[in-house]
């Protein structure tokens, strides 16, 4: 059957909507439930375990919770009006302020004829009819079709239009305006913001329950937000790195115009300021002192005695990517050896920039700026775990970017998606590969084009490959992959060279009795690992303090340059101006482990579709790093590397934030998921899973993936589970949830499925519950954005429950 008889049939539907007979072939709840996951229904009971607490049930005991419903893919049939509606007929609920509208469709209606009836909806879910008995009917939300399909089209035109912010006054006014100079944003911000505060107010009395400011779901750290969100006057990124961090700022209603924040005081010589070292430095008490270079410039003045009792900290950020264990409890070596909370350290580097961002923008307005007035974006790597993520969401609280209250005030950017949308927004004449044509790089790129994103931090390198979607919107092709081999992997050679030369006793002694010569050693290594050029034949030298000569000839006996001398390698030599001479091929070799990793993983993620790479990151800035991608790689694809390649993502991050639904679709990472009971089958299940319970026998321990790693699942998409407490006077349903990098899993207790996360739900009271009748909790998870969330629906009283994924327990 056509689109056009569907949507006519369709219309007929609409048209009987209003009588009784035709109402009760639908059991719809009239709650707006995000797109979901595609297919039948079956009943899968979950296996649970009992706390000591009698309120609280487990996801690992076997008779306390059940999963009722487990959606998957089906192909659909076209119904007549007139037959009878099955289990896997589709509706799409929208939600208006005055009344709800069910309309049946099929995946060829044309978007035309749906438009006619559904002007705008608020909300839009998507939905299947499911029967359970005989008489009970429910629905369970299935997954989004693909981009190409008329539902995945409309869908997610809606849901972007829902994230976009409301067309105000002064936006209005704003239309058209040309870029506006530093000199001129000073007075037409702060007209701007006095336009904005006075708009506050009447936007405070807009209905609260409004699907604008209700329809959203929580972040992994926290729960549904039912206040409206704050409004926003400015958008400010974080850059958070490893080695260097900064932040840039661009106000809603002139989106085309980032400014990058004031320079910093002190720095390197010959080194631009417009980022600061990611450095916090704390008095001898834990107080917070300093971040940047006032901390280590301060840090380095101290007397040497003096500095023991100071807690100085440095590249700390790598310890949320390596540790494996990360929690809330976490601890950081400072270079005194003192442990510090990790979680405390953060929110200290965090709360400077929120300072120092609310200042300048109260300077450059001519009045007080609030933390409410902002939405901050912070950058994490995309290779990062949940668990890192949440950790940085969770210092950003404690912080004061955002709270639990309203989680969607600050956003989480990934930082090669952040360089792809500044890249895409430039222009070739503002690349280091001009054409002849001043268009942007999004104008030479087609529907299906597919471009590389290498970022290349500090800790870190990422590699992502993005595919262009109709509308601006972009595709992740595969999950984001890399790994820690940033410019800190280079600092790892020189450090091994250094225990190579002067002992690994000797170089951990220096480290811990004089740190404040162990940070000048690497401040003059940075300066020479930059200056470093594959075309460079002569020696660099390393300026060693007088304490590192001092203690070494204390403790070893010895000179440094006896020790060189003693070595043997004509390729180190010692200077008599107190320098460590290093030749050229000995810095190349210093830099090859590093650079064979990069160009190896970029050449892995090569295919033929791919016609650019965006090199990005400040390891960029290294020609050695520049001239071996472009070996490896060059004769394939065009390599574009933009100009202060360490702002790119900075920049990226700003746009993000002022558009989050540029990225459409991602690709999973990991396969997550819980345990369950299944039927037990002899043929496929092992014995030493069987477990009787009555005249029932159960297969346990069984994996039931929510999302497969590999799946490409686009922003909105949910994925849905119904659960049932036992008891009728419980209060909270812990479930425990598993990750495995692997798309096939049997069973949780695989050698590689380690349990990532606790889903803790407490359970709104039921008042006057029906007797009999079995209490169901809908839990709504979604994976395509840059964090996982969750919501969930008492089905039985259409509440929502408190519902939140600790990935740090």
């Amino acid at each position: 059957m056509d689109g056009h008889q569907s949507s006519k049939s369709d219309m007929k539907m609409i048209r009987n909507w209003g009588k009784e007979s035709y109402r009760e072939k639908l059991s719809v709840v009239h709650a707006p439930a995000p797109p979901g996951c595609e297919g039948r229904t079956r009943v899968v009971p979950v296996t649970v375990e009992t706390s000591d607490d009698s309120n609280t049930v487990s996801s690992d005991d076997d008779e306390s919770l059940s999963t009722l419903y487990e959606a998957e893919e089906e192909p659909l049939d076209i119904k007549e009006p007139d037959e009878e509606l099955d289990d896997d007929d589709i509706i799409i609920d929208s939600t208006t302020s005055s009344s709800t509208l069910t309309v049946i469709h099929r995946k060829d209606d044309s978007l035309d004829d749906i438009d006619d009836i559904i002007e705008t909806p608020k909300n839009v879910s998507m939905t299947s009819v499911a029967t359970i008995g005989s008489k009970e009917r429910t629905r369970v939300t299935r997954r989004l079709p693909e981009e190409s399909s008329f539902i995945g089209t409309f869908i997610r035109g809606k849901l972007k239009a829902i994230h976009k912010p409301e067309i105000t006054k002064r936006q209005r006014l704003a239309t058209g305006r040309e870029d506006v100079t530093l000199v001129r944003r000073s007075s037409s911000a702060k007209a701007e913001y006095a336009m904005y505060k006075e708009e506050e107010f009447t936007s405070s009395q807009k209905d609260e329950t409004s699907s604008l400011n209700t329809s959203r779901s929580s972040l992994s750290s926290g729960f549904l937000s039912m206040t409206p969100r704050p409004p926003h006057f400015v958008v400010v990124a974080i850059d958070f790195g490893t080695t260097y961090s900064g932040y840039a700022f661009s106000f809603v209603h002139q989106p085309e115009s980032v400014h990058l924040m004031r320079k910093w005081s002190g720095g390197d010589p010959g080194i631009t300021n417009q980022k600061t070292p990611t450095v916090v430095l704390l008095r001898p008490s834990g107080e917070f002192h300093s971040f940047g270079f006032e901390a280590r410039d301060f840090y380095h003045d101290l007397d040497a005695n003096e500095a023991k009792k100071w807690i100085y900290l440095d590249r700390f950020k790598m310890k949320l990517h390596c540790d494996q264990t990360l929690s809330k409890a976490t601890q950081l070596e400072a270079a005194n050896g003192t442990l510090v909370p990790a979680l405390k350290v953060f929110a200290h580097a965090l709360r400077f920039f929120r300072h120092h961002a609310l200042q300048e923008l109260s300077d450059e307005l001519g009045t007080r700026m609030r933390s409410n007035d902002v939405r901050w974006v912070v950058t994490v790597p995309a290779i990062w775990r949940p668990q890192a993520k949440q950790f940085m969401r969770q210092a950003a609280y404690q912080a004061g970017l955002a709270t639990e209250h309203y989680p969607e005030q600050l956003v989480i950017a990934l930082e090669p998606e952040a360089a792809s949308i500044f890249c895409r927004k430039s222009r070739f004449t503002q690349l280091q590969n001009p054409m002849n044509d001043d268009v942007t790089v999004e104008d030479t790129l087609t529907i299906g084009s597919q471009y590389m994103v290498v970022d290349c931090g500090g800790g870190t390198v990422d590699v992502t490959i993005h595919e262009v979607l109709g509308g601006a919107g972009l595709k992740e092709v595969e999950a984001a992959s890399g790994d820690a081999m940033g410019s800190v992997s280079v600092d790892r050679e020189f450090e091994n060279l250094l225990k190579k030369i002067f002992g690994e006793k000797f170089i951990s002694t220096f480290q811990r009795k004089r740190p404040i010569g162990w940070v000048d050693m690497m401040i003059a290594w940075e300066s020479r690992k930059r200056s470093t050029t594959p075309d460079r034949t002569s020696p660099l030298n390393v300026a060693l303090p007088f304490s590192f000569i001092d203690l070494h000839r204390k403790i070893r006996g010895f000179s440094v340059e006896t020790a060189i001398r003693n070595l043997s390698d004509s390729n180190i030599k010692w200077s008599p101006q107190g320098m460590l001479r290093i030749s050229s091929s000995l810095m190349q070799d210093l830099f090859a482990p590093t650079l064979n990793a990069i160009t190896t993983h970029v050449t892995s993620h090569l295919n033929k579709t791919i016609s650019h790479i965006f090199l990005v990151g400040g390891f960029v800035d290294s020609p050695m790093l520049q001239r071996a991608v472009r070996n490896a790689v060059g004769n394939r694809v065009k390599v574009i590397i933009p100009p202060d390649a360490s702002l790119t993502i900075l920049k990226g991050a700003v746009l993000f934030g002022l558009d989050p639904t540029a990225v459409r679709m991602r690709t999973s990472h990991m396969t997550y998921g819980v345990g369950v009971l299944n039927r037990y089958v002899t043929a496929l299940h092992p014995t030493s899973k069987m477990l009787t319970r009555g005249s029932d026998v159960w297969c346990k321990d069984v994996f039931d993936a929510y999302v497969k790693s590999g799946d490409v699942i686009a922003l909105g998409d949910v994925v849905q589970r119904s659960y049932a407490p036992v008891r009728p006077n419980q209060t909270e349903i812990v479930i425990n949830f598993y990750s495995c990098p692997r798309p096939k899993i049997q069973f949780i207790d695989e050698h590689d499925v380690i349990k990532c996360a606790t889903l803790r739900i407490k359970l709104p009271v039921a008042h006057a519950m029906p007797p009999m009748r079995r209490r169901e909790l809908r839990i709504s998870m979604m994976f395509g954005d840059t964090e996982i969330k969750i919501d969930c629906v008492d089905v039985t009283t259409g509440s929502r429950a408190d519902a939140r994924a600790d990935f740090l327990s």
